[in-house]
């Protein structure tokens, strides 16, 4: 843009945009400035209509959703209230899209030459009319509606002489026409540029000048005369650094290595950009951000702070019917509820807790809701700024509080606060920034972070209703048109950039984008992980030494178990963690890990045999169900009917019971051998040695060791599927199986060394996988 004349008014795509061009003219007067938005909101007004609150726009929404026939059936739109308002989003914004195109859905059909969405079309087309029709009576407008609604701003356009618009990406046929008419009112131009990956603004522009585009070029098109004017070539930098990483959060040190590198390569650290595709790695840069190199454009998002985290489990409580446990000790409890242990640990008292559960189901006073909540935002110890926003969105929602539940509110409330950003920019120089904030921008650094192929481009969420195919023929910006605008950003970045690295997370999930293909890319592998690692602030490896030295530890000073045996041929190390340092296995949250129901299984049918002789389901489903979970408990009443039939058969047989849960031990040559046997039965003189399995693993060898407890070599041995089959199985025995008399031998004579079993398929699985591996 020409920026010698003062009467103009220069329109910017960003108010970042708008920042750095001030920056860059503080020694002189400053013409006046406005971002797109703002720029389109001042330029158009609407008579005999005012715009209601998001809150009220979503419930005519709800409202012509109620209306509309087999919306819930056909297109799988929820109706009712609280699903509706996860899905909400797609519909506003498909509705707004085809809106500011200036098509009606109905223009839909002759696209769809197949009739392939011929009901879903209809469908679509008597939801907006019903919902258009909801606002008109209502006295409303909203963005979907503005287009048939609104007026020209004549007093605000003709003051400017000249009205001078940077365009990055598109623009809505909406949009257009104001253009066209705001051209006819004074002189207005129009700077962009031009790209392959652009196709959609350069046909535009093309359909309008009837002129000859060619790619990567800066253009001036003067709507009033239609004068068309080429600049300049952009830059082509097609030389970028790449590195992927298999922990994502390694990018972080990835990121300050490379600021610190184009510094000492001569770029000051304000012409140096972070890029992120997904804005939420900001919080794993601010954890490593000792130094402060870093400013954030996206600032802090509520959904991360203590009261909204808090207010999102209470709804969870409320919609499960569960309670918080203030009592218990969660240091003593080996299965941990979460959301005890959230407000527990977050130190939330009953008090506090209780002052929004007691409330949940009543239709409360817009001042009984503001008191509550801002008393309970004070207790999570809400920043000013967050008490603000959150008295700003309570008073949003005013006209709905004597309509909705206070729960219901307060589940209005959390949507909104989830798209607020806290003011939490940092004071470095090198900024931070998502996509869509950098465009229009230039920076001789750039380093992009998550380029990976799910995340560059984003996938839209605007290909609900129709494909790509059925869009492009409507006049409707298409799935790989979008995509390439996306591309296009990523692009100009990178060219007008003297360094460009770039980081992606590779491993069986994922892999960098393939839009890396388009540049010519050189590995960067001037340092290590471990070098990487180094940067944060303990500045260590996480590693563990070898054991190499011998530990002064004798495996048979104690009572020796078959469970002591397994683990010490299965992993030495995890011998060592277990029984010698005797660290505790990790804890379990919410969910029944398998040893625990195995051992409520366990202690049930012990329970129940000590009364009875034969077996009946509906009477040991009375013992089990007060110790299971509702799914658990199902699962389980429909699989011991087949337990039932195997049971009573086999006492039929003349099997009968001898011992449940027996403790036994006898000692061999020197070493006390010892275990508890689940279950031993009897038949005349034929005795079985019974061993309950819950889980998939069934070793032989335990059933070996239990034959030994008990002196009797000739006796059989089984195992209880009660996983699966719910029936006696006999053990296969290996080849290599190991005779335990031998093992015994060999580990009364060895010194264990507490090396891990490095081939083990059982590591992914073992509760000492991260202290092993020094993954802490």
């Amino acid at each position: 843009m020409n920026y010698s004349q003062t009467n103009r008014l220069y329109v910017f795509s960003s108010t970042r945009a708008i920042r750095e061009f001030a920056k860059s003219h503080q020694n002189s007067l400053l013409p006046k400035l406005i971002s797109i938005g703002d720029f389109f909101d001042k330029c158009i007004y609407v008579k005999d209509y005012i715009k209601p609150s998001q809150a009220e726009l979503m419930l005519c929404m709800q409202e012509a959703c109620l209306k509309t026939q087999k919306l819930s059936s056909e297109l799988k739109i929820p109706t009712d209230f609280f699903s509706f308002l996860k899905n909400k989003e797609y519909i506003f914004s498909f509705f707004k899209e085809i809106s500011h195109q200036l098509k009606n859905v109905d223009d839909l059909k002759f696209a769809d030459i197949y009739d392939s969405y011929e009901e879903h079309i209809e469908i679509l087309s008597n939801l907006f009319k019903n919902y258009q029709e909801i606002l008109s009576l209502k006295g409303y407008y909203d963005d979907i509606t503005l287009p048939k609604n609104y007026y020209l701003n004549h007093g605000f356009i003709k003051a400017f002489d000249e009205i001078l618009i940077q365009i990055d990406g598109v623009l809505s046929e909406f949009e257009w026409g104001i253009l066209l008419e705001i051209s006819k009112l004074t002189t207005l131009k129009i700077s962009f540029i031009t790209s392959v990956l652009n196709k959609k603004l350069t046909d535009k522009i093309v359909k309008i000048s009837n002129a000859k585009i060619e790619n990567y070029y800066k253009y001036e098109l003067n709507l009033s005369t239609n004068e068309l004017t080429k600049n300049e070539a952009l830059p082509r930098n097609k030389n970028i650094l790449t590195r992927e990483f298999s922990i994502r959060s390694l990018q972080a040190a990835y990121v300050f290595e490379k600021i610190s590198t184009f510094v000492l390569e001569g770029i000051d650290p304000s012409e140096i950009a972070v890029i992120l595709p997904d804005e939420s790695f900001s919080e794993i840069l601010r954890l490593h951000d000792t130094h402060n190199f870093l400013s954030y454009a996206m600032g802090r998002s509520v959904s991360n702070t203590k009261l909204f985290i808090a207010l999102t489990r209470v709804i969870e409580l409320f919609d499960s019917s569960t309670d918080v446990n203030f009592d218990i000790d969660i240091k003593s409890q080996t299965k941990l509820n979460q959301h005890d242990t959230y407000f527990i640990l977050n130190k939330i008292s009953k008090q506090d807790y209780e002052l929004l559960s007691a409330n949940f189901s009543k239709v409360l006073s817009y001042e009984e809701t503001i008191e509550i909540l801002t008393q309970f935002a004070i207790c999570m110890n809400a920043s000013k700024q967050l008490l603000n926003i959150l008295s700003t969105e309570i008073f949003a929602l005013k006209p709905l509080m004597n309509r909705l539940k206070f729960h219901e509110i307060l589940r209005l409330l959390l949507l909104e606060l989830k798209t607020k950003t806290l003011d939490d920019v940092g004071g470095g120089a090198v900024r931070v920034m998502g996509l869509l904030e950098s465009r229009g921008l230039e920076y001789k650094g750039v380093i992009i972070v998550d380029f990976n192929d799910d995340l560059v481009p984003k996938r839209s969420t605007n290909e609900l209703f129709l494909s790509s195919v059925v869009r492009k023929k409507a006049g409707l910006i298409s799935y790989t048109e979008r995509e390439n605008l996306q591309r296009s950003y990523y692009e100009r970045l990178i060219n007008n950039a003297k360094k460009v690295a770039i980081s992606y997370v590779k491993n069986d999930e994922q892999i960098g984008s393939r839009f890396l293909k388009e540049f010519k890319c050189f590995n960067d592998d001037s340092y290590s992980d471990d070098e990487y690692i180094k940067i944060f602030k303990s500045g260590k490896v996480a590693k563990f030494h070898e054991i190499y030295e011998s530990v002064n530890h004798d495996i048979f000073s104690e009572r020796f178990s078959f469970s002591r045996l397994s683990t010490i041929l299965a992993c030495q190390r995890k011998y060592y963690y277990k029984y010698v340092l005797k660290i505790p296995e990790q804890k379990c949250l919410d969910d029944v890990p398998v040893s625990e129901y195995g051992v409520i299984i366990h202690q049930a049918l012990r329970d129940y045999y000590s009364s009875n002789d034969k077996f009946d389901s509906e009477k040991f489903c009375e013992i089990l169900k007060p110790k299971l979970n509702p799914l658990d408990y199902e699962i389980a009443r429909i699989k011991f009917k087949k337990f039932q039939e195997n049971e009573n058969m086999r006492f039929n047989e003349g099997w009968s019971i001898k011992e449940m849960e027996c403790e036994k031990e006898v000692v061999l040559n020197g070493i006390r051998l010892y275990g508890v046997i689940d279950r031993i039965d009897i038949n005349g003189e034929n005795v079985s040695v019974i061993d309950y399995k819950t889980g998939s693993s069934a070793d032989a060898l335990q059933l070996e060791f239990y034959k030994i407890l008990i002196q009797n070599d000739q006796a059989s041995s089984y195992f209880y599927d009660l996983k699966g089959k719910m029936s006696l199985i006999s053990p296969s025995k290996s080849k290599n199986m190991p005779d335990i008399y031998e093992k015994l031998h060999e580990l009364k004579n060895t010194p264990l060394d507490y090396k891990p079993n490095v081939t083990s398929k059982n590591c992914n699985y073992c509760q000492y996988k991260a202290l092993c591996r020094g993954e802490v």
